[in-house]
């Protein structure tokens, strides 16, 4: 059986799993734009975090997800690079 089959079955069994597992892959996703976003800026994780007055490692967290974050937190670290959040409901 190939990977496919067996995720869309397990799936089907279990319509919550799929769920979760959506929500974490979004969750991921938003960290891995964060990092890219913090990379163009070329800013460090601590300089990041000392301008946040968070943590080095919640930085860490937030951009390797998955990891439930606020929205105010995605908008303190968006202008923390000189940024703005976009939100689209599609």
């Amino acid at each position: 059986m190939r990977y496919s089959e067996y995720k869309e079955k397990t799936y089907a069994k279990d319509p919550e799993l799929k769920a979760r597992v959506n929500e974490e892959l979004r969750q991921i996703k938003i960290g891995e734009e964060l990092r890219a976003a913090r990379k163009q800026a070329k800013m460090t994780q601590i300089q990041i975090a000392e301008k946040m007055r968070v943590n080095r490692s919640y930085i860490s967290q937030i951009e390797s997800g998955p990891q439930n974050i606020t929205l105010s937190t995605l908008i303190r670290y968006a202008e923390t690079l000189g940024k703005h959040i976009h939100l689209q409901v599609a």
